[in-house]
């Protein structure tokens, strides 16, 4: 039988722990979003790749909503 979830409820958590989603770090994926833009420098790149991780990072955990209804 398959299992339907809303959409709203889908966490990258879930997506990783039921389908075994992995998250790729190639640089010609989505090479449609990478093409024609500005150079960056060296302290945006760092800051970009803080951000990326931070992101990644909170993404990976599933939250509890009742810790932010308390």
């Amino acid at each position: 039988m398959t299992e339907t979830i809303q959409a709203e409820r889908v966490t990258l958590y879930d997506l990783i722990d039921k389908f075994n989603f992995k998250l790729s770090e190639n640089p010609a994926f989505f090479r449609e979003w990478q093409d024609n833009l500005p150079e960056i420098n060296e302290r945006e790149k760092q800051q970009l790749h803080r951000v990326k991780n931070n992101y990644f990072n909170l993404a990976m955990r599933p939250m509890v909503e009742d810790m932010f209804n308390n």
